[in-house]
């Protein structure tokens, strides 16, 4: 392992790798097209109840928000639908079981989860509800001061809308687990059949011993046995069904549409501005220098990858095409795994293979799940800035404060020490910073 560390410090193997941008579209969306029968507010049913389209985009405009560009918009689309899936079975359940979930209950359960966060102490190291209240009351009072303080009182009431469903669900499974639950004649019954002892005798006699020639079975015994017997015998209904399918795919017209629409957005054109009254130039995406703006206002089934990419990772049916490309090129439209692609290249640059680094992980509402975490985004961020101070002016601090302060265990018991990784292992903003930064 030595030698292999000092193999990585003094390489000086250089890969070239390639910044793509890869789009692939297709013809027509689900909430602004209009298809499928436009006059028509209900997008599906569950449970015997339309789901409006105003609903469901907005549950996918809220899980688009949460997941950034991690997903694509057909991922988005099935999460929200499986989500209102989900809420919807369960609502029904709970109206009929008739729970209520009252304010008291949630804040309840509020306390139980930030009873032992150190920030809401009192000197005698108990938990101080009145300098909660305050802390929550100063979010509330905040919300209108600038955006961060608003996403922060919506994070928090998000967090109380999760409590209550939570609460509501526990309740309900609750239910059924006592309800599943044995009676006490099952419990007596089970104690007796376990604990109760005879001493005897007994001669066994198997029936594999006793010839089937002689003994004869009538129709009327099996009958009769059967007869007294009724639940040994018993079949589940079953039904013979016939259905039709209809596979929904492309017709080589449809692929033809989406070839031309791609092909369509690729260089600058012309269009008629009725707010400017004359001809406007569009910007291709050839031309674009906002590649992320460009992707940002078209639909997309797959998300933007901008990340560079060695020749390996590439589809090698088009690697060698894409890696003889100028930059600035375009090439496209493909077919690549049921898409229709454009992809243009970027940047071309040299890095090594992999790195080390060495973090402090700073936590804040809304990205754990953690409960003693109470400071929010911007606290979390002056908390980084002090530490950044510190570290500046002696880095000897840092193995020290990774192993008190950082919420990464693992590598906060190392010192922060990452180790060596790989350029797709890390989320994009601090692979970028740890591959295109000097050491130190």
């Amino acid at each position: 392992m030595a030698i292999l560390g000092k193999i990585r410090e003094r390489s000086l193997f250089l890969i070239i790798v390639i910044a793509l941008a890869l789009f692939s579209f297709v013809i027509g969306d689900v909430f602004t097209s209009g298809g499928f029968g436009s006059s028509n507010n209900s997008i599906g049913e569950i449970n015997g109840e339309n789901i409006s389209r105003e609903e469901f985009v907005k549950l996918v405009d809220q899980i688009k928000s949460q997941q950034g560009n991690r997903g694509s918009q057909m991922q988005n689309v099935n999460a929200a639908w499986n989500n209102l899936i989900s809420q919807k079975i369960y609502k029904t359940q709970l109206e009929k079981s008739g729970i209520a979930i009252g304010e008291k209950d949630i804040w309840d359960e509020i306390i139980k989860q930030y009873s032992n966060s150190p920030q809401f102490k009192n000197e005698a190291g108990l938990f101080d509800e009145d300098q909660f209240k305050d802390y929550v009351a100063n979010i509330n009072d905040a919300k209108e001061d600038d955006q961060q303080s608003k996403q922060a009182w919506l994070r928090w009431r998000q967090y109380e809308d999760n409590i209550k469903n939570n609460l509501e669900l526990r309740t309900y499974n609750n239910l059924i687990t006592a309800g599943l639950g044995a009676t006490l004649k099952e419990g007596e019954r089970h104690f007796i059949a376990n604990n109760t002892k005879l001493d005897l005798e007994y001669v066994y006699v198997p029936f594999t011993s006793i010839s089937d020639s002689t003994v004869t079975v009538t129709d009327d015994e099996i009958k009769a046995y059967v007869k007294s017997h009724p639940n040994n015998f018993k079949a589940e209904a079953s039904r013979d069904v016939s259905f039709v399918r209809f596979d929904i795919v492309a017709t080589a017209e449809d692929k033809d549409i989406i070839r031309k629409e791609l092909s369509d957005i690729i260089n600058d054109k012309e269009e008629y501005s009725s707010a400017a009254k004359s001809n406007v130039k569009i910007t291709g995406f050839k031309n674009t220098d906002n590649v992320e703006d460009f992707f940002r206002n078209r639909t997309s089934d797959t998300p933007l990858n901008n990340a560079f990419l060695t020749k390996s990772k590439i589809n090698q049916a088009i690697a060698d095409t894409l890696f003889n490309l100028n930059i600035g090129d375009v090439y496209g439209p493909y077919k690549e795994n049921n898409f229709l692609k454009i992809t243009k290249l970027i940047a071309v640059k040299q890095m090594p293979d992999s790195v080390r680094a060495r973090h402090i992980l700073i936590p804040f509402l809304g990205t754990t799940n953690d409960p003693a975490i109470t400071q929010n985004e911007a606290e979390a961020k002056k908390m980084a800035d002090s530490l950044l101070i510190v570290v500046k002016k002696d880095m000897s601090k840092f193995a020290d404060l990774a192993k008190t302060l950082s919420s990464d265990k693992g590598s906060g018991a190392k010192g922060g020490d990452l180790d060596w990784f790989t350029y797709e292992r890390m989320v994009p903003e601090f692979r970028d910073f740890t591959f295109e930064n000097k050491v130190g």
